[in-house]
């Protein structure tokens, strides 16, 4: 069943007030004749009868207006009934449709926040790895320069303990050789007193042979001394070769030593600089999340504030055109406004 609602305009849809508009000219042409006398009775009843007259005449403008306003109200009823149902028969058409669809957003909806979830798990696993494998890193380097710091004192301490053996020996060498060099001279001393004693015993019984027997002793000190000298020689030779050898060595493993700190300062350095810029990356990881985070936050906020200003304007929008706006989309309606998208809304107040 088909319904067709003819629409008029202000003029037609008042024309049922044209017989009281020619009634009421008439009577201002009577009236504005009329002259009554209010102090006399006769005047003053005249009087009363005209302003009866002229109620009666109000009360049948104030009839047809309530049968007027009647029959447009049964037609804007009339209107909103046929809108609903044919409303009602779309929305079943589009539900039929919409449902589909709408499964099928919500399915690709939840799979992206399931792929987004799993990314954003992933990425921190990826970085709590990451800060793992760099922080075991960091300890094994930490560990291995601790390392090298001790083999470092250890070596310290084992050329101070040579330094200090050597030490100990060369004077140990010095001070037998000077003993040995002091029992040498007294054992010749004895030896030349107990000569002299000879000689002297013998010296005028043998004269001659006494003469021979001191060049020949003269001779034999002179080997004597000359084989000390070269014995001490030897010695001084062999000290001073094995003090060249000893400290060449000592500067060899201070050069190590020396090369070894270096290395370990080197390591150090590194280590820091790059414990450094991981601190670095993970502070500007940390502010730029912290930035994310507040951003997310100032548009959920400033969503949140736009819906219920949206709320509100449909409110009011359905306030004002009460039963009318049944048949808009009030929501978007009061959105496109909000956006700009609609500079303002005119509404037809004329009567059907």
């Amino acid at each position: 069943m088909s319904e067709v609602i003819e629409k008029k305009d202000t003029a037609v849809s008042l024309a049922v007030y044209d017989p009281l508009r020619q009634k009421i000219e008439k009577i201002k042409a009577t009236n504005a004749a009329l002259v009554f006398n209010y102090s006399d009775r006769k005047g003053n009843a005249d009087a009363r009868s005209h302003v009866h007259s002229l109620r009666k005449t109000k009360a049948e403008v104030e009839k047809t207006r309530v049968a007027a306003k009647a029959q447009a109200l049964a037609f804007g009823r009339a209107v909103d009934d046929v809108a609903k149902g044919l409303s009602g028969e779309l929305e079943a058409m589009i539900d039929v449709h919409q449902k589909p669809l709408d499964e099928i957003e919500n399915a690709e909806r939840l799979k992206k926040e399931a792929q987004e979830r799993a990314a954003l798990e992933a990425k921190e696993n990826a970085e709590r790895e990451e800060r793992e494998r760099q922080a075991a890193e960091l300890a094994a380097a930490r560990a291995l320069a601790a390392k090298m710091e001790r083999e470092l004192a250890a070596e310290k301490r084992k050329m101070e303990l040579e330094r200090a053996e050597q030490a100990a020996a060369a004077k140990a060498r010095a001070d037998a050789e000077t003993k040995a060099k002091v029992d040498q001279e007294a054992a010749a001393a004895r030896e030349r007193a107990a000569v002299e004693a000879q000689q002297r015993a013998e010296r005028e019984k043998q004269e001659a042979i006494l003469a021979a027997e001191r060049a020949k002793l003269d001779a034999e000190r002179a080997a004597i001394d000359a084989e000390k000298r070269a014995a001490q020689e030897k010695k001084d030779a062999e000290r001073r070769a094995v003090e060249a050898e000893a400290e060449s060595k000592r500067r060899a493993k201070q050069a190590a030593e020396d090369a070894k700190a270096a290395q370990a300062a080197a390591v150090k350095r590194a280590l820091d600089e790059q414990a450094r810029k991981d601190r670095e990356a993970r502070e500007a990881a940390e502010s730029k999340r912290k930035a994310d985070a507040e951003k997310e936050a100032a548009r959920v906020a400033d969503e949140k504030v736009r819906r219920h200003l949206v709320m509100e304007v449909a409110d009011s929008i359905m306030e004002f055109m009460g039963e009318k706006a049944a048949s808009l989309p009030v929501v978007a309606l009061a959105e496109a406004m909000l956006d700009g998208k609609i500079a303002r809304v005119t509404v037809n107040t004329a009567k059907k």
